[in-house]
C-alpha cells in the first residue's frame, strides 16, 4: 500500500511537470492506477478489521460493550 502511495506521488509529479500532453496522460495513468489499487486494498483491509472486531467482541464482550446502568429503586 505504501508503494502505491509513492506511485501516486510520482504520477502527480509527472502531471505537474508535464511538458506535453503525452507526459500528462502518463502521469494521470500512473496516479489513477495506484489510487484504484489502494482503494481495492482498503476495502479488503476493512473486511478483515470488521471480522477481527466481531471475533474480539465474541471473546471479551464485557470489556468493550458496557451494559446500561441500572436504576436503584428508592
Amino acid at each position: 500500500m505504501q508503494i502505491m502511495c509513492v506511485i501516486v506521488k510520482i504520477g502527480t509529479t509527472i502531471q505537474t511537470a508535464a511538458a506535453n500532453y503525452g507526459m500528462f496522460v502518463a502521469g494521470r495513468f500512473l496516479a489513477g492506477f495506484a489510487v484504484g489499487y489502494v482503494k481495492h486494498l482498503q476495502e479488503s483491509l476493512e473486511v478483515k478489521l470488521i471480522n477481527m472486531t466481531e471475533e474480539w467482541l465474541a471473546l471479551f464482550p464485557s470489556t468493550l460493550v458496557k451494559s446500561p446502568p441500572q436504576e436503584i429503586g428508592v
